[in-house]
């Protein structure tokens, strides 16, 4: 009821098979049970022979096997993997008319021999669908294996792009059923999401790489329950599962690898001492494409630390003066999976204004974010009144904020204005190519 992507297939297949949601169902449960297996002959009803036949041959298919890796026990994957299946059994499936056809033609017959319709409803021979031929077998074996193989793209594409934007393992998996699909169709419709989901994953793995946080930890406390994958703090019920048998010690395994294990959360009883970031990202029309792409990755790495390391981070897409600055607030140790999506995907397209975000910056660090770092990302120049230089530097030296800035750019000079305002600037002239190098010298710098 919650898959609208199921109830869409089994309405346009009611034509193919009045037992349609019962064949969606058998579809389903083999992708989504832990053990399925068929059941008695005897329990099977006459007019789904073809039925039968259909999920026996996906039984033993090998590129079925392989699409359980994802769908087993996962009711999301398997609600993405279930209407192409389903759709290609109906559309292989005899033309019902055809078998009514038949049964015109020798109900004389059958009659003159006491056999036909006066056995009544409960003739166990009754189909719903002629039987079907070796040929006809064989072309739907053939149309399951690209459908599994298909079903199997979908799903890892799906869960790539939703695991990409993730902070922690499992916060995908906190997701609602329902929830999961709103994002994976606002994926399914944004090009520039997918591209960037891609992204996301090396640079927030970067991100976590390069820094290396001052903070040694002393005694922590357990404060809440959270999903990981870490042995050393699962609760009693996963363990449970670990020392059972059967199904129940496969769905440890699984939800082992997947980070989907409940444990206790620890916090920290010493205050960390980073301060908050505040990332200021160039919105100008030249920066459509690859370097827009590549700058919210690099937001969105910065995310990751701040997150790790309990950081307030604030991301500001700038354009020129007349035009309105997005602010994007993710608190201390908390990134929403719908603010990350909505901020990656606005974008200004306008001009280009030096002053007017960095003065926004300092108003934020004024007060709201004292002690904060700021980053300023950018694939261009743009001149800055000399008054208002002076200002700038007199007031960062004073505040003791240091500014870290990133040019997005192919070309080899570097624009005098970026080293005037930044304590240290990144020339990320070769991000398309090498983008892991420069990556981890924009997070090291943080």
């Amino acid at each position: 009821e919650e898959a609208p992507n199921i109830k869409k297939v089994e309405e346009e297949c009611k034509k193919k098979s009045p037992l349609i949601e019962h064949l969606s169902q058998d579809v389903y449960s083999a992708l989504y049970k832990a053990e399925p297996k068929e059941v008695a002959e005897k329990r099977i009803h006459p007019m789904a022979t073809n039925h039968k036949q259909a999920i026996k041959m996906l039984f033993e298919s090998s590129d079925y096997e392989k699409l359980r890796n994802f769908t087993f026990l996962d009711e999301f994957a398997a609600a993405i993997a279930a209407p192409q299946l389903l759709k290609t059994i109906a559309e292989h499936l005899p033309d019902p008319k055809k078998k009514e056809d038949e049964k015109e033609g020798k109900d004389g017959k059958d009659n003159k021999d006491g056999k036909g319709k006066g056995q009544g409803k409960g003739n166990p021979k009754k189909k719903l669908h002629p039987d079907m031929t070796p040929e006809q077998l064989e072309a739907m074996k053939k149309a399951m294996e690209q459908a599994c193989k298909q079903a199997t793209k979908d799903i890892d594409e799906t869960m790539t792009c939703l695991s990409g934007w993730g902070t922690d393992p499992g916060e995908v998996q906190k997701l609602s059923f329902k929830e999961k699909f709103q994002m994976r169709d606002r994926f399914m419709k944004s090009d520039k999401l997918r591209k960037l989901a891609r992204m996301v994953g090396r640079a927030c793995n970067m991100a976590l790489s390069a820094q290396k946080t001052k903070v040694k930890h002393g005694s922590d406390e357990i404060f809440d329950i959270e999903i990981g994958a870490d042995l050393g703090r699962i609760l009693p019920c996963e363990k449970m599962l670990l020392h059972a048998k059967g199904a129940a010690r496969k769905l440890f395994f699984k939800k082992l690898a997947e980070g989907q294990l409940m444990q206790y959360k620890l916090r920290s009883m010493i205050k960390e001492q980073k301060g908050p970031i505040i990332c200021c990202i160039d919105n100008s029309g030249s920066m459509s494409g690859d370097p827009e792409l590549w700058s919210k990755a690099l937001g969105l790495g910065l995310l990751e630390i701040a997150v790790k390391q309990r950081r307030k981070l604030v991301i500001l897409h700038y354009g020129s003066r007349g035009e309105r600055i997005a602010r994007f607030d993710f608190k201390q140790g908390d990134a929403p999976l719908d603010r990350k999506i909505k901020m990656a995907e606005y974008f200004l397209g306008g001009g280009t204004d030096f002053e007017y975000p960095i003065d926004h910056a300092m108003k934020i660090v004024e007060e709201e974010l004292p002690r904060a770092d700021l980053v300023f990302i950018t694939d261009g120049d743009c001149d800055v009144s000399r008054p208002w230089l002076k200002k700038w530097n007199e007031w960062r030296k004073k505040k003791q904020v240091n500014m870290y800035s990133v040019l997005i750019s192919d070309g080899d000079s570097m624009p005098q204005v970026l080293t005037d305002i930044s304590d240290h600037v990144c020339h990320a002239k070769d991000l398309y190519r090498h983008g892991d190098d420069y990556q981890r010298e924009v997070f090291e710098m943080i």
